[in-house]
């Protein structure tokens, strides 16, 4: 069942209230920043429901820095820091919450000095705010040096760091480094280095090793890299291949089976699954078309399975909003390629992968209007079931979500055409609860609706007459066309006077509601 939800117009579909049905926004609010450097904002929650937000920012250009802000369950600033201002002074991509909200945050920072190189340098602030402790693990090395990604260590308490250093001319000092940091004080326990040239590219700790994955750059070709360390820091294993053409693999996800998932942005909407070795298992792509043309997230959920999502081509030439679910064997289970009417570009920038629901947070852009930020949640057999569109400035686009305890959590950024000001817009929206008989794996409490397709009548039987007290039947544009009170288990509901078409039956209670499709012929 499609509902779409829109901040900047009510639309009413008739007697129902579909406060119920539609996600309900409970707050939202924006940082104003000057411009975004490299990487977009995301967001973090603590275990007491409060939002952390850390963006990239540029004060004057070249000058750059991070901030990061921490709202309240209602959404009031808590507060906000903003990182020392630098050459580089910018965010990669390590940020980690502990189990009590302390954060941790790492940066390359370069102070503009002659002769100064850029620095990883990684702090710790309290859940109220405060300094713990700032610690520089690039001041006594040559060439530059920078953190991108965490993970904590929560068997033995520690924050695992993965980072490179690079220099231009001294080839001993291109490296790739794992460390274990001491998370009362940001003291190194151990750090590994690995030489070359490479980019660090994602990193999970399991629970007997840590599993990296780097690009390396070597003059033939450039090499994606699989590495296991202990937890001593002792090298384990690693595997490198070359890989061929201009994809990148900086959208990736590390199963937890050890494989490695890409989704590559530079080469097409495609999904490539390689083992540890390296190894390619199956690869689903669209022709490459042009640069829109890519996936910018995967994720995998508890069986295996991956969602991609990104910008695949039309037959118009535009691009569709796309999100597609592979199995672990690399079967299509189901793909969904979304459509704005007389939209030219929409995409996909973020997954979210809850027990029973996918979350997608992207944009899209009408041919004569300003870029929507564009949020679409799916059940697990890719049925859609809410889509939420907003935004009223020039460009607009939604780049990180979450969703925990029945709410979506989202930041995004939208600015003016041709001012710098960015605004960075973070908020929460109440999710209305879904019945968990309408899942697949519980096929024996599913309620049924036949004959499908039907004619005169449809029967809907196996009702719980204590969760549904309305049965409803909406057309494609969600407008409600006939509304019947509940009072049996099996209720037979006549449908010979509405048109031939698709249509949804959905069952209504309160903060509930199951929705199924239907043919009249």
């Amino acid at each position: 069942m499609k509902y779409i939800f829109s901040l900047f117009c009510s639309i009413l579909f008739g007697a129902i209230s579909y406060s119920q049905t539609t996600p309900v926004q409970l707050w939202q609010k924006v940082e104003f920043i000057e411009r975004i450097n490299l990487k977009p904002p995301t967001i973090a929650l603590d275990n007491f429901g409060n939002t952390y937000m850390l963006t990239n920012q540029t004060n004057t250009s070249p000058f750059g820095g991070t901030r990061l802000v921490k709202y309240d369950t209602l959404g009031n600033v808590l507060w906000q820091r903003n990182s020392p201002v630098g050459i580089i002074g910018i965010f990669y991509g390590s940020f980690t919450l502990d189990s009590i909200g302390n954060a941790y945050l790492g940066f390359g920072y370069d102070g503009g000095l002659p002769n100064y190189d850029a620095d990883a340098v990684l702090v710790k602030y309290s859940p109220d705010g405060d300094v713990l402790w700032s610690s520089n693990y690039g001041i006594n090395q040559a060439g530059d040096s920078y953190i991108y990604f965490s993970d904590m260590d929560t068997i033995n308490g520690r924050l695992i760091t993965l980072g490179m250093n690079l220099h231009d001319t001294i080839l001993d000092e291109n490296f790739l480094f794992v460390q274990a940091v001491d998370t009362s004080n940001g003291g190194v326990i151990w750090k590994t280095k690995i030489e070359g040239e490479f980019r660090p590219q994602n990193i999970r700790v399991r629970a007997d090793h840590i599993q990296l994955l780097s690009t390396r750059y070597k003059p033939d070709s450039r090499y994606f890299v699989n590495t296991r360390v202990g937890f001593d820091g002792t090298l384990l294993e690693q595997y490198e291949k070359p890989y061929s053409g201009n994809y990148a693999i900086d959208f990736n996800c590390i199963s937890k089976n050890g494989d490695v998932v890409f989704g590559n942005r530079a080469d097409g909407y495609s999904v490539t699954r390689v083992n540890f070795e390296g190894d390619t298992l199956w690869r689903h792509a669209y022709p490459y078309v042009v640069l829109e043309n890519w996936v910018r997230c995967v994720q995998e959920d508890n069986s295996l399975n991956i969602y991609a999502t990104g910008s695949s081509p039309s037959a118009d030439d535009n691009f569709d909003f796309t999100t597609t679910k592979i199995s672990l064997e690399g079967e299509i289970l189901w793909e969904k390629r979304e459509k704005i009417q007389d939209q030219i570009f929409e995409t996909g920038n973020k997954v979210f992968v809850s027990d029973s629901l996918i979350f997608v947070a992207g944009a899209f852009k009408p041919t004569s209007d300003s870029a929507k930020i564009l949020i679409k949640v799916y059940d697990a057999l890719g049925d859609e079931r809410n889509t939420i569109v907003m935004g009223n400035k020039r460009v607009n686009s939604s780049e990180d979500i979450i969703y925990r305890d029945d709410k979506i959590y989202f930041t995004g950024y939208q600015r003016q055409s041709g001012n710098t000001t960015v605004e960075i817009v973070t908020g929460v929206f109440l999710l209305p609860k879904i019945s968990v008989s309408d899942e697949p794996e519980r096929p024996s409490e599913m309620i049924a609706v036949y004959p499908n397709p039907a004619q005169d009548y449809i029967r809907v039987t196996n009702i719980d007459l204590k969760v549904f007290d309305q049965v409803c039947i909406f057309d494609t544009n969600g407008k409600m066309i006939n509304k019947r009170k509940i009072n049996n288990r099996e209720e037979v509901v006549p449908i010979h006077s509405i048109p031939p078409g698709n249509y949804t039956v959905s069952l209504i209670g309160k903060d509930v509601i199951l929705s199924k499709k239907i043919v009249k012929m």
